[in-house]
């Protein structure tokens, strides 16, 4: 093989691996939109990308970005199997792209370079908003001011209001069980710092930021589990049932808090657990059931409206999310609202037979 033949060989392998890539990033498109990974037990594409398809923070961030940005602008699909656009380039472009600019944004910067790029964005972005001070200006000074001209320092004019910093804080590891923490924090959490420091003084006379920032948020920890988990020193098993019969009691929490390990218990086709903690909610297995142990679980927010599609059906559930969109209800709100309806509805209706009910349980 001669050098031309060799060039020509490589090149051809690139173009494959560049349709690759975009065939790889429009299944994704339609995997995200539909969002088929929480039927796998995965509660993000983020989470899939990481667990599932095995690829670094890297590659799963420049994917999963690119996923949004083919959602929004599919054209730009064709600059990504030609090249004139890589991974890269496309989510430097990102903070531009509008319907009216992303076909010219495209044709720019077609072929550059990661820095090419990044100027190219610093070029058309606005500049940045002045510092917001307020602005005097000295009088000028007479022997003998004149009447007319008693006011004539110029009022003070605020520059236009600067957006809120983001407050991002990083954590990396220095050591095995160390990690150094940097961030930007307001004065007003400043401030709560300090006091917390000073009311521990006599609990932590040294006065140590490690030991004060823990002791703060063992106090937060243990609020936030008592309140949604019921945790006490002292647990007490419910006296009386509850009057409402979807009240999940105190006792029950605490169970079902422990046997699903404080994470979500939603299990995929293929046997993977979720075991997200965000957003975790108590979900009933069957809808129409009392809260008992063996009927709570817990649930991320996403499987948890998952489950809740399976029962009532999609559009229902869609219905009142518009809905919700326009009223500035959360989403939990929402939920609560569709299931309240569904469950009115059934009770002006038939009841289900057990095994058609028994039948949705098992399917999801």
């Amino acid at each position: 093989m001669n050098s031309s033949e060799f060039d020509a060989w490589l090149c051809n392998l690139r173009n494959n691996e560049r349709g690759a890539q975009v065939e790889l990033l429009l299944a994704l498109v339609e995997f995200d939109r539909k969002e088929i990974y929480l039927e796998l037990g995965y509660d993000s594409l983020w989470t899939y990308c990481m667990k599932r398809l095995h690829l670094c923070e890297g590659s799963t961030y420049l994917r999963t970005r690119a996923v949004a940005i083919l959602r929004r602008f599919p054209q730009l699909a064709a600059h990504l199997r030609d090249g004139r656009l890589n991974l890269t380039t496309l989510v430097k472009l990102e903070p531009l792209l509008d319907d009216a600019s992303v076909d010219d944004l495209a044709a720019r910067a077609a072929y550059m370079s990661k820095s090419e790029v990044e100027r190219l964005v610093a070029t058309i972005r606005e500049p940045a908003a002045p510092p917001s001070e307020l602005t005097f200006r000295r009088a000028p000074v007479f022997a003998s001011p004149p009447a007319a001209t008693e006011n004539l320092v110029t009022p003070p004019i605020a520059a236009p209001p600067m957006a809120a910093p983001k407050r991002i804080l990083k954590a990396e590891p220095v050591s095995q069980n160390d990690w150094l923490i940097r961030g930007r924090l307001s004065d007003r959490i400043k401030r709560k710092l300090e006091e917390a420091r000073e009311l521990s003084s006599h609990a932590i006379p040294s006065g140590q930021w490690e030991a004060v920032l823990e002791a703060a948020l063992d106090c937060y920890i243990g609020e936030l589990k008592k309140r949604r988990e019921a945790r006490t020193d002292k647990p007490r098993a419910s006296q009386k049932p509850p009057k409402k019969r979807r009240t999940i009691p105190a006792d029950v929490r605490r169970a079902v808090s422990e046997r699903d390990e404080g994470c979500c218990s939603w299990i995929g086709q293929d046997g993977h657990r979720c075991r997200s903690r965000w957003r975790l909610e108590y979900d009933h297995i069957d809808p129409e059931g009392s809260s008992t142990i063996d009927n709570i679980r817990l649930l991320c927010g996403k499987h948890n409206r998952l489950h809740a599609e399976h029962i009532y059906g999609k559009d229902h559930m869609d219905q009142f999310r518009r809905e919700s969109t326009l009223s500035g209800q959360s989403a939990r709100e929402t939920d609560h609202r569709a299931r309240s309806s569904c469950r009115r509805q059934d009770a002006s209706s038939p009841p289900r037979a057990p095994e058609d009910l028994q039948s949705q349980v098992e399917f999801t």
